[in-house]
């Protein structure tokens, strides 16, 4: 209950990293308080998160996922990018950003709450867990796109080790290739010899 509900002389409890603590303990998660530095670590089903309040009135929750070990190209950064907007744009929670750096890609969460009224214990555990589930649900919407993708681009007719080519069958020696099921198509950089375009055009069987 907020300030202005609260009787005369009352005041809903500040929001601070021993209740953000004492609320990871209570729900039987691992943490590590570093009061140094202002923040609590800890991790839940695979994603790591980090709990901060900002100038006592920004509750910050940030979570992070390790994409690759190996620097992305251009290509597969901005692929990621966009299935996160995508993801991003059809929730109220939460914003999504990229990290690169020596150790990869890294996709990250975060979302801001206002806490500057303060928040009881009941109150402070809704709020963490909309966040968290929120969160979680998320991340695990853009992983399963992406998973999608890349399965999707294996199964591509052309890729991978089921490709192989055929010989025309027409017996001019033409040197026609193709891959399974598309058998019209040219092997990349062969020659056309003069005088038979118009066999292939009337002996696309082959």
């Amino acid at each position: 209950m907020a300030w202005w509900n609260q009787p005369e002389g009352s005041v809903t409890p500040t929001v601070t990293l021993r209740r953000l603590a004492a609320w990871m303990a209570e729900r039987g998660h691992r943490y590590d308080l570093d009061l140094s530095e202002g923040v609590v670590h800890f991790s839940v089903a695979g994603f790591d998160y980090v709990l901060m309040v900002v100038d006592r009135r920004i509750l910050a929750v940030r979570a992070h996922h390790r994409l690759a070990a190996a620097l992305p190209g251009s290509a597969e950064l901005s692929r990621v990018r966009s299935v996160a907007q995508e993801v991003s744009s059809g929730r109220l929670i939460p914003a999504f950003y990229t990290e690169v750096d020596d150790a990869g890609l890294g996709l990250c969460a975060e979302v801001l709450t206002n806490i500057g009224a303060g928040l009881d214990d009941a109150q402070l555990a809704g709020t963490l867990d909309f966040i968290l589930d929120g969160v979680d649900q998320a991340l695990r919407e853009v992983l399963g796109l992406l998973a999608a993708q890349d399965a999707a681009t294996d199964r591509r007719p052309g890729v991978g080790p089921e490709t192989e080519g055929v010989r025309c069958r027409c017996r001019c020696r033409c040197r026609w290739r193709a891959r399974r099921g598309d058998r019209d198509r040219p092997a990349r950089g062969a020659p056309a010899r003069p005088g038979r375009r118009r066999l292939h055009r009337r002996r696309r069987r082959c």
